[in-house]
């Protein structure tokens, strides 16, 4: 700075004078800003190393092989979309079949294929939370797995619909039982319940009307209360840091 010496943190022009480092810096409201955020960041990168050092933090090594790739969490909202569309084009040509065995193989395949994608909805919403408490969790991923749980309870809903039409109350739709379009506009419907839901809503314009399908509606309100406290928490400790931040900027 300026070409003078510098010891122990002061100036040192050669007149037996010290000047604090501070006094001889010029920084602008956003070099401080930044500067508040590196430091926090190192201060919880140092608690995390003295907590892993004294035992209090567990560690566990990366798996060699995931249960799950990458490349399929990257990619869930895409394969959920995806199998929604074969789930309503299968029940299309479940309603064009006139074999009752094919039927059911048909339906039970779809069963089937639902159960296995919402335990890998669970599994990736498990993660969701390790990874907000860890907080490495990426705004892109929550919000396939929102997304994804609801176009996936969707695709439930209009199954179990079709396997009984008295499931559901509040699904009157006026269309032709030949339409070809009929599972769509079903499909429709459902997403619409899933989205009220999911963001726990709850119009009451429909409802579920068997046990089991109370039962299942039950697990994606747990689902939403899930994503909606993890929501609420990240968007609140942005506002937190931003805050505190400001605060540092005016002291």
């Amino acid at each position: 700075i300026e070409g003078k010496m510098m010891i122990n943190g002061h100036n040192s022009s050669g007149d037996g004078e010290y000047t604090p480092l501070t006094s001889m810096l010029t920084l602008g409201e956003e070099d401080i800003r930044l500067m508040y955020t590196t430091l926090t960041r190192i201060e919880q990168d140092v608690s995390m190393i003295k907590g892993k050092l004294d035992g209090s933090v567990e560690v566990r090594k990366p798996k060699k092989y995931p249960f799950i790739r990458k490349w399929m969490t990257d990619k869930i909202l895409v394969i959920t979309i995806v199998w929604q569309i074969l789930n309503i084009i299968l029940l299309t040509l479940v309603d064009n079949s006139t074999a009752e065995l094919e039927v059911d193989i048909a339906i039970l395949i779809m069963v089937l294929f639902q159960a296995m994608q919402l335990v890998f909805v669970i599994i990736i919403s498990v993660k969701l939370v390790k990874q907000v408490m860890h907080r490495t969790v990426t705004g892109w991923f929550l919000v396939q797995s929102f997304l994804s749980t609801t176009f996936l309870y969707c695709g439930i809903y209009a199954l179990l619909y079709r396997i009984d039409s008295t499931s559901f109350v509040g699904m009157a739709i006026i269309i032709g039982e030949n339409n070809i379009f009929k599972h769509l506009f079903i499909f429709i419907r459902f997403l619409y319940f899933s989205v009220v839901t999911m963001s726990t809503v709850g119009f009451g314009d429909i409802s579920p009307a068997a046990w089991y399908s109370y039962l299942i509606v039950t697990t994606e309100t747990l689902f939403a209360v899930v994503y909606n406290t993890v929501i609420f928490s990240i968007g609140l400790r942005h506002f937190t840091q931003k805050t505190l931040e400001i605060r540092a900027v005016e002291h």
